[in-house]
């Protein structure tokens, strides 16, 4: 087996299990308010203002006001993030289409809605705008973080190395 076929199948069991996690994290977990209609628990599951949690989590974080809650809103905020930093880094490497930054960016913002969407009609999240900008952000900074390696590796993803 070439070093080549040796890395690709590296990358696909990373990929799998990167997988599975992100299910769990996503979709095992949720509640449902047996005193509420299902469409009750939707609207109260939705929120579409842009930055408006982004905002109160990093006034949370620079002030200090609720010392509780700083953990939560530090997680909140760097784990949307960081979680989706390695969508960035195996997808390009594991699917030819997505190598460019168009192709790569149009991929990750329709996987992220409807990440977004499913969450909020299977009642499994909350369908977050602000989610929706930290995960793509996530996505971009691995891609980013792939090029750099690649470039300063002078390895180009379409060329094998020998």
């Amino acid at each position: 087996m070439t070093q080549q076929a040796k890395m690709k199948k590296l990358l696909w069991c990373a990929a799998i299990l990167y997988a599975a996690v992100m299910l769990w994290l996503l979709f095992g977990r949720g509640q449902f308010d047996i005193g509420k209609t299902y469409w009750e628990q939707v609207k109260m599951r939705i929120n579409l203002v842009p930055a408006n949690t982004i905002w109160q989590y990093l006034y949370l974080l620079i002030k200090q006001t609720n010392p509780y809650l700083v953990p939560y809103a530090f997680i909140n905020l760097f784990g949307n993030i960081a979680a989706f930093v390695p969508f960035g880094f195996l997808l390009p490497c594991l699917c030819k289409k997505a190598k460019t930054f168009g192709k790569f960016l149009l991929y990750m913002v329709c996987l992220v809605a409807a990440i977004e969407i499913i969450q909020l009609f299977t009642l499994r999240g909350i369908c977050d705008i602000d989610d929706f900008l930290l995960n793509v952000l996530g996505a971009i900074i691995g891609f980013a973080l792939l090029q750099f390696i690649q470039k300063k590796m002078h390895l180009r993803p379409d060329v094998p190395n020998k």
